[in-house]
């Protein structure tokens, strides 16, 4: 079969795409995120894989596709925008339960501000990830991870450096 015998159009191809990355790309680099009892250094791990995706990218790296794709998205485009928000919501699920679990030792946050946290991390990674497509020294990068986890650090343990 061809692409439009599979596919009934552009878009649903592009669909297709865009839920195949989810499955392969997304899935290998948020997995220590997405275990029950990931924590804190999980999301470290996932600051540091896709971190080092971009190193390990020959040439100019082309950055996340979602990513990319939220950047170039037409306002009525709702089929797509819905595919998108689904893989942050995963994204900030991830970072949400992972900041819970950290939490449980100290108690030092409360429901709302650990859903603040979590949305603040998805939106932080999301940032990151469209610097990938103009970067070419990943040093920036990764002190920006290191600044995030120093952040996630001071709000859930109150390790505040001076």
């Amino acid at each position: 079969g061809g692409i439009y015998s599979d596919f009934a159009g552009k878009q649903e191809l592009f669909h297709a795409c865009l839920e195949r990355y989810q499955e392969t790309v997304v899935t290998t680099l948020l997995a220590p995120v997405e275990t029950k009892d990931a924590g804190l250094v999980a999301i470290g791990q996932y600051l540091n894989a896709i971190v080092t995706a971009f190193e390990n990218s020959d040439g100019p790296c082309l950055g996340c596709l979602v990513v990319n794709t939220l950047a170039q998205l037409e306002p009525d485009d709702t089929e797509t925008r819905e595919l998108l928000e689904q893989h942050f919501k995963r994204q900030e699920d991830g970072f949400h339960t992972a900041i819970t679990n950290e939490n449980k030792a100290l108690k030092k946050l409360n429901k709302k501000e650990i859903d603040e946290l979590a949305k603040f991390v998805a939106i932080s990674v999301q940032g990151l990830a469209s610097r990938f497509r103009t970067a070419t020294d990943a040093k920036p990068l990764r002190q920006f991870a290191r600044t995030l986890m120093e952040i996630l650090e001071a709000q859930v343990h109150g390790n505040f450096r001076s």
